[in-house]
């Protein structure tokens, strides 16, 4: 099983976020689809397992923020 790191920073407040919602929706007919929803800890770490592979849309809390590659590991920015 594959694992994904997020972490989400403010910007606003310049300190990572606890308790932001955060889902993949992983590209692919066959072996893509949306991963179960994680919850960011104190850290503003979110490990997320999987079986898919490759590219992948990050939601926060139900908002689109971006792509990255999964397996992987990326630093997403908030307001």
């Amino acid at each position: 099983m594959a694992t994904t790191i997020v972490k989400v920073y403010s910007n606003s407040y310049r300190q990572w976020v606890r308790r932001v919602r955060v889902r993949l929706s992983i590209d692919g007919v066959f072996a893509g689809g949306m991963t179960q929803e994680v919850y960011t800890d104190d850290s503003g770490t979110a490990i997320i397992k999987h079986s898919s592979t490759g590219m992948a849309t990050v939601f926060l809390n139900g908002k689109d923020e971006g792509r990255m590659r999964v397996p992987d590991s990326k630093v997403f920015y908030i307001s």
